[in-house]
């Protein structure tokens, strides 16, 4: 009986309106309820805030790391497009191209996603008689014919791969076997 009671009450609720145990609005129950918001507290915005910082401190990381696997994938794909454009000069011309103003590439896929040029050398046309390939850890050349690779992040590089220089330098290794980074060759 009382569970049939109670179901007709939760039934009628939206009928009839509030029901009869919280009175009208103007009785006393009502009055404390409202009577105790005020607002919110100064030490309330300064927890939500420090809350949202630390979210966003959290965060930041995380972006900037997809931002660099971006720039990193961006640079792979250039040198594959440099790779292709220096395929389709030596079809045409019977001859590896002396440097990249010679394809007339894209601006977009001549410079790397750091804003800089990318490196390419034609072994055959050495800058100076000194001149010496770039090198794995075990000091052999990286490439028969030619290198292009991206100095990476720091604007900086080494002709050998395992120098603290080099490591961050997007290369083409292998004859074109491997596009990545120089840590990971």
């Amino acid at each position: 009986m009382i569970v049939v009671e109670k179901i007709a009450l939760v039934l009628t609720w939206p009928l009839g309106g509030p029901r009869k145990e919280w009175g009208d609005r103007s009785s006393s129950r009502w009055k404390g309820l409202f009577q105790s918001c005020h607002g919110v507290t100064l030490l309330e915005l300064m927890v939500v805030a420090m809350g949202v910082a630390t979210l966003i401190a959290m965060a930041l990381p995380v972006l900037e790391g997809a931002r660099e696997a971006v720039r990193l994938h961006q640079a792979v794909t250039s040198i594959l497009v440099i790779q292709f454009e220096v395929i389709k000069y030596e079809l045409k011309y019977g001859t590896i191209p002396a440097n990249i103003a010679a394809m007339d590439l894209a601006v977009d896929v001549a410079t790397d996603p750091w804003g800089r040029s990318y490196v390419f050398l034609n072994y055959d046309y050495a800058i100076s008689p000194d001149f010496v390939p770039r090198e794995d850890q075990f000091l052999k050349p990286i490439n028969t014919a030619y290198d292009i690779f991206s100095v990476g992040p720091d604007g900086e590089s080494h002709k050998r791969l395992p120098h603290p220089l080099s490591l961050d330098d997007i290369v083409r290794a292998s004859d074109g076997e491997y596009i990545g980074v120089a840590a990971e060759f």
